[in-house]
């Protein structure tokens, strides 16, 4: 176990000080791509909302029965934007997981090769975190900009952790102090907007690709001991793989109807046949 010294205390304070300057150095870009990020989401939810109210108001729906149906349906919004989220994450973080010594050895030419194991730690937090900009959606479509701006106390326990945590694990500690309080800043949110923000499939969302992505890190980590080729064709062995898990996930119950029906919309031409070779569905306007 490493002893909090004195130099140990003032290194912390170094980190937390280079990591508050290069901050306050990209704070202007880091706003720029959040509320860029959190328009397009936006556009989507607004999207999304639209077009169910279109929809219930064809079935001929109207005055209070319409506005009843909308505020339950449009609950599920949230489990259709995080479902999507997680088709990204989920292999990324399986990935990152299985091949982070290979990435850094061929992107980097063996430099940092001994903290390649951050990288699936990074991305571990980052997909505990898929939650953050739907959550903070609903929180301002329920007019909760308190509880955004009270979430924001996470700071100071991020400061607080990465004076403990630093010293002790070094970067490492680094990176749980940071994610750990955006998973806790996330959580608070959804807690005060758990009313609206309800997560319909989590359990089928969580646990099945949990199974599916658990067999492609098990199978990845059997071949990598059996066969002995360079980091290159390690990699592209994987990302064959990964690609055919994530086909399994695409047709699992982790997706629910109207997810591949936003998945359909969004693509285009040939896009769009190839996501109808796979047998999932389309929109009209895609087929044509």
């Amino acid at each position: 176990m490493v002893r909090f010294t004195t130099k140990a205390a003032l290194a912390a304070l170094m980190v937390v000080g280079l990591s508050q300057a290069a901050f306050s150095q990209r704070l202007l870009d880091e706003i720029v791509a959040r509320v860029g990020n959190d328009i397009i989401l936006k556009s989507e939810y607004d999207k999304e909302r639209n077009a169910l109210r279109d929809s219930l108001t064809q079935q001929g729906m109207q005055g209070a029965q319409l506005e009843q149906a909308f505020q339950t349906r449009s609950k599920d919004i949230l489990r259709d934007l995080i479902d999507t989220s997680l088709l990204v994450q989920l292999p990324a973080f399986a990935y990152a997981l299985v091949y982070h010594h290979e990435i850094v050895a061929v992107l980097f030419g063996g430099k940092f090769i001994e903290h390649s194991s951050l990288l699936p730690v990074i991305m571990g937090f980052a997909t505990l975190s898929v939650i953050s900009v739907p959550v903070s959606l609903v929180a301002q479509y329920e007019e909760k900009a308190g509880a955004i701006l009270l979430s924001k106390i996470f700071v100071l326990y991020n400061v607080g952790t990465m004076l403990v945590f630093a010293p002790l694990w070094g970067i490492y500690g680094a990176a749980l102090s940071t994610g750990s309080a955006d998973v806790l800043k996330n959580l608070f949110i959804w807690w005060l907007v758990r009313g609206r923000a309800r997560w319909t499939n989590a359990i089928a969302a969580m646990l099945t690709p949990l199974v599916i992505w658990g067999v492609f890190v098990g199978i990845c980590l059997g071949l990598k001991n059996l066969l002995h080729v360079p980091a290159l064709a390690q990699l592209i062995l994987g990302a064959v793989l990964c690609l055919a898990t994530g086909y399994l996930h695409l047709r699992s119950p982790a997706l629910s109807s109207s997810d591949r029906e936003i998945l359909g919309s969004l693509l285009r031409g040939r896009q769009a046949r190839l996501l109808r070779w796979l047998g999932l569905p389309t929109s009209p306007a895609a087929r044509s």
